[in-house]
């Protein structure tokens, strides 16, 4: 089982990403301009990062056990304030906290990517604000400085009072600021997978794993009850197709007990939830360390294989919407097998689906063409709307929000407000007017993704 790897290997010749036309228009913050956090050996096996909160640094450094710059221990109420201090600082703050709110752990290099603030790669006063003012941790691999944020109450106490509602909802996707599941490298890995998703391939958004749980993707997002506790899990991203299709993409690097339930808990969702009705499919990306020898490697990876081969029979759907064909297993090597490449295999998201008869049951799919991988939903509209309200949320990368028209939040804001049930008629304007008056509109504060 070890010798070989399980599943089909036509993933096409190597190509490099500066051969692919870019949709990041910052140059700088572009995939071959980034350190890859697979290939690069920013950390040997079982090496952990190096992460400074602001408390605790302060006490080691008011013993003399360690050095920190002044600009790190700053006053936190003046660091906020800074920034605070104007439209521009103030919208770079709500982006980046968006974005680690959203995908939880980054290097600087990632968020400026995501966000299109280019000024925290290297020596950065926002970040040493944020730091300052127990908003963000900062660590280091390496010599590679990644953020992840602070599990403290700062964000609720101190910026959510400075904000607008809209601002909250681009800002947290309307729940709690989050500091929860921060596993570096894991995270790290996924969100460089989405980023590059968002830069090569024809996706309309792609949404770090605050947005991509059991809950959001098969009960509550489709208008069902909450899951139970067993379910309050999910994927490290989703990625929305351009027909409104969701792909949950989970990255592992083992397979075991807990790699087994993982999979039996997705297979049951799509077992329970049709296609038509849920938009939903899954990816497993098999990404072991680098180092790691092939025997062990191909061991890892045909277990996930064998694995999700078994829920699929399990948990088999109905004719015509099998859950085999809904479950695709790929592997980070195959999708990118050098550092600074790619194959045509990963710009379609292809993947093994275990549809084959027993003797041979893995097929080859690409889950991003509709001519694969069919999606006809039975409300088109709902499924369409995703891009658009997914434009509103600072953790979607800076180029798909920009593409489209973000869904204004007002009449939520509007209901929440003392004055629910007065209606305010918007004002219409004369052909001779419109030359010399703008439509009326909300205060760009007011409206999502300002």
């Amino acid at each position: 089982m070890a010798d070989m790897p399980v599943g089909k290997r036509e993933v096409g010749m190597p190509r490099p990403f500066d051969s692919i036309a870019s949709r990041n228009p910052v140059t700088a913050t572009q995939t071959p301009r980034r350190l890859d956090p697979y290939w690069d050996a920013l950390w040997r096996i079982g090496q952990m990062p190096l992460w400074e909160e602001r408390d605790a640094l302060e006490r080691r450094v008011a013993v003399g056990a360690a050095r920190a710059s002044a600009a790190m221990l700053a006053d936190p109420g003046e660091a906020l304030e800074r920034r605070f201090a104007g439209r521009r600082a103030q919208q770079s703050t709500l982006n980046i906290l968006g974005a680690l709110d959203q995908w939880r752990t980054g290097t600087a290099e990632q968020v400026a990517a995501l966000t299109g603030v280019r000024g925290i790669v290297g020596r950065s006063e926002a970040l040493d604000d944020l730091f300052a003012a127990r908003l963000i941790d900062v660590g280091m691999v390496g010599n590679v400085r990644t953020l992840r944020p602070s599990a403290t109450n700062a964000f609720d106490k101190n910026v959510k009072p400075r904000i607008t509602y809209p601002e909250w909802v681009s800002v947290t996707g309307g729940m709690q600021f989050d500091a929860s599941r921060q596993y570096t490298r894991h995270n790290l890995l996924a969100t460089e997978l989405g980023l590059r998703l968002a830069e090569y391939t024809e996706v309309e958004a792609v949404l770090g794993e605050k947005l991509a749980t059991h809950e959001l993707l098969g009960y509550t997002g489709l208008g069902y009850p909450a899951p139970e506790r067993t379910m309050l899990a999910g994927a490290d991203l989703v990625v929305v197709r351009e027909d409104g299709l969701r792909i949950a993409i989970e990255i592992t690097a083992s397979r075991g007990t807990a790699f087994a339930g993982k999979v039996r808990r997705w297979a049951k969702l799509l077992h329970e939830r049709r296609l038509d009705r849920s938009g939903l499919v899954v990816i497993f990306v098999a990404a072991d360390h680098p180092d790691t020898s092939a025997s062990k490697r191909y061991n890892t990876r045909n277990g996930i294989f064998h694995t999700v081969r078994a829920a699929v029979r399990e948990f088999p759907g109905i004719n015509g919407d099998r859950t085999a064909a809904r479950i695709g297993v790929a592997d980070w090597r195959e999708w990118f097998p050098e550092r600074g490449m790619m194959t045509d295999a990963f710009l379609d998201l292809e993947v093994d689906v275990a549809v084959g008869d027993p003797s041979s049951p893995w097929e080859r799919s690409a889950f991003l063409a509709p001519y694969d991988l069919g999606f006809e939903p039975r409300d088109p509209a709902y499924f369409l709307a995703a891009a658009d309200n997914m434009a509103a949320l600072r953790g979607n990368p800076h180029w798909l929000r920009a593409r489209r028209q973000a869904t204004e939040v007002a009449d939520m804001m509007w209901e929440r407000s003392e004055y629910r049930g007065i209606r305010v008629e918007p004002r219409v304007l004369t052909r001779a007017q419109s030359k010399h008056f703008a439509p009326d509109r909300l205060p760009i504060r007011l409206r999502a993704g300002a």
